[in-house]
C-alpha cells in the first residue's frame, strides 16, 4: 500500500516523519541545539548515526548539517 500510495517503501516512509520530527523539535526547542546530530537522531528514532545520515542525504539531498542548519531558527 505505502508504496503505491507514496512511491516509496516503508522505512523511507517513516524516515519522513522522523527527519521531520527532528526539524519541528529543533524549531520549537531552541535548547536542542546543543544536542549533537547523532543524538537528534537517536531521539527521532534512528539506530545509528549512518542510518540517520543515509536518510537524510536520501530525502534532502545535503548532509544532516546543512540541512538542518537551514531548517534551524537564527
Amino acid at each position: 500500500f505505502i508504496n503505491q500510495e507514496f512511491g516509496k517503501n516503508f522505512n523511507e516512509w517513516v524516515n519522513e516523519f522522523r527527519i521531520r520530527h527532528v526539524a519541528e523539535m529543533l524549531a520549537h526547542h531552541p535548547d536542542k541545539h546543543m544536542l549533537t546530530l547523532e543524538a537528534l537522531g537517536k531521539e527521532a528514532g534512528f539506530n545509528s548515526r549512518t542510518a540517520f545520515f543515509i536518510a537524510v542525504k536520501k530525502q534532502t539531498g545535503t548532509t544532516p548539517s546543512d540541512y538542518f542548519s537551514i531548517k534551524s531558527p537564527a
